[in-house]
């Protein structure tokens, strides 16, 4: 009997669980696993993935954003070393907080001059009124000069007359006592009166020719004083003279001089060259209050030349005075704002420069986001519209802010050396424009934004804008097209 073979199983022995074959799936059962694969897959991917979609597509974002705030630099308006600092780096101050100290010793004596000065001024403008009131005093005398030396030409005219009239009488006379005396000598010489008696007549008669050479050398002064020939022109009477004789006499003339004189040093006006007196009084005259020439001149004294010129110097000293008293303030500098100090570069006793800076002050509130959006974004983005804010510097807080402005120009345009695209070969570059992002809430006191911290901003285009320019792309109203709209309606 042949041997069985050794790889024949004997029977009745049991098999090795390794040489058992696995039952195979069904292919139903499989694809069964495969849908529910495939749908755990769909649902976990549009669990993670619909809120990016829906929030791209439902705002508008950069990583181009930075925290930007107002700085206010300190800086001392005169030169004058340092005394004192109040603040450092990083510290705190209010607005109208003394941040700096200068030396105020030379400002203390400048201001001590000028209050010298105006006091001077002052006295200056007293001893100058004074010295108005003495002019207005001898313009009234010198007006009446004139009217006096007026009155003196035509007191001559009237004693050339008198004396005219004296001198035919005297010519009478030496006649009627020629006619005695060679009467009484024919009479002495027949013995009918006595030589005594003659002689007596003889006297008269000389008495009475003396008297008439007086007479004449008399209308000779009159008429020398008054400025014309002390004979008249052939044919003409002894009291030819000028009709005009009191306008132009010497004597008034320097009368009117004296007068003008005084009425130039308070400011009136002064008579044509060829204007005689009476004419420039009557001028003035109309010009005068009711007439009054004194109450002209009185008038004048606050406005006289030398008045107004005194009581400029005085308002001189005075702004002297304040802008020495204003320099003097100026040695205490303090805060103008709220914000922390920053880029401090002054100590005491530096001699420090009118307008150098010293330090910066960066406000705490006054923050914004500038947030630099391509061109190609802008469109959809409009004032009002709620922006969520991330902050590099703080993972997982959202700062709730608004589109506040937009900036006039785009980064390129504003810059110190604008890129010149009408030379050499040109490649299009997608600009930026600035766009501000103000927060709603303020700058938050446990999280604040700092200056220069990187921000992702998430505009939410499709919401509605809110608050002031809602809408708008730019801020404000625009004068020309409301005019233009109101005239077209």
């Amino acid at each position: 009997m042949a041997e069985a073979s050794h790889d024949q199983p004997v029977k009745g022995a049991p098999v090795p669980a390794e040489s058992v074959a696995p039952a195979q799936p069904r292919k139903s059962d499989r694809g069964w696993i495969w849908l529910v694969v495939l749908v755990l897959a769909l649902a976990s991917g549009g669990y993670f993935a619909y809120p990016r979609i829906d929030l791209a597509l439902a705002t508008v974002s950069t990583d181009d954003a930075y925290v930007n705030a107002h700085v206010t630099y300190l800086a001392p308006r005169i030169a004058e070393s340092v005394v004192e600092v109040r603040f450092d780096n990083n510290d705190f101050v209010k607005k109208g907080d003394l941040v700096l100290v200068l030396d105020d010793e030379v400002e203390k004596i400048r201001v001590d001059q000028a209050t010298a000065a105006l006091k001077l001024a002052e006295d200056q403008a007293s001893t100058q009124l004074a010295t108005t009131r003495s002019i207005v005093a001898q313009a009234k005398a010198n007006r009446y000069k004139l009217a006096s030396a007026q009155t003196d030409i035509r007191n001559q005219v009237s004693s050339l007359r008198a004396a005219i009239a004296d001198l035919a009488q005297r010519e009478a006379a030496e006649k009627l006592a020629k006619l005695e005396a060679d009467r009484y000598a024919n009479l002495a010489k027949g013995n009918s009166v006595t030589r005594d008696q003659a002689d007596i007549r003889e006297t008269e008669y000389i008495q009475a020719k003396q008297a008439t050479i007086a007479a004449r050398e008399r209308i000779r002064q009159i008429r020398s004083g008054l400025e014309v020939p002390e004979i008249p022109e052939a044919g003409k009477p002894l009291d030819d003279l000028p009709s005009d004789l009191d306008q132009k006499h010497s004597s008034v003339l320097a009368a009117l001089g004296m007068f003008v004189y005084s009425l130039a040093e308070l400011g009136l006006p002064l008579p044509a060259f060829y204007e005689n007196p009476d004419d420039f009084i009557k001028r003035i005259r109309a010009e005068a209050p009711n007439g009054d020439i004194d109450a002209l001149v009185e008038k004048t004294v606050a406005g006289a030349p030398a008045v107004e010129a005194s009581r400029s110097k005085v308002e001189q000293a005075r702004h002297d005075l304040a802008m020495a008293k204003l320099n003097l303030s100026y040695c205490r500098v303090y805060a103008d704002i709220d914000g922390f100090v920053s880029n401090r570069n002054v100590n005491p006793g530096d001699r420090v420069a009118q307008g150098q800076r010293l330090l910066a002050i960066r406000s705490s509130e006054e923050v914004w986001v500038e947030c630099n959006f391509k061109e190609t974004e802008i469109e959809p983005i409009r004032i009002g519209q709620p922006v969520d804010l991330h902050v590099d510097a703080y993972p997982g807080k959202v700062f709730k802010a608004r589109v506040s402005g937009f900036n006039p120009g785009t980064g390129s345009s504003l810059a110190l050396l604008p890129a010149q695209n009408a030379t050499g070969n040109f490649v299009k570059i997608v600009q930026r424009l600035p766009v501000r992002v103000d927060l709603i809430d303020g700058n938050p006191r446990d999280t604040p934004l700092f200056v220069g911290l990187s921000c992702v901003p998430y505009i939410k285009i499709r919401e509605k804008p809110e608050g002031p320019n809602a809408g708008q792309r730019l801020r404000g109203a625009f004068p020309k097209v409301e005019e233009r709209n109101r005239k077209s309606k």
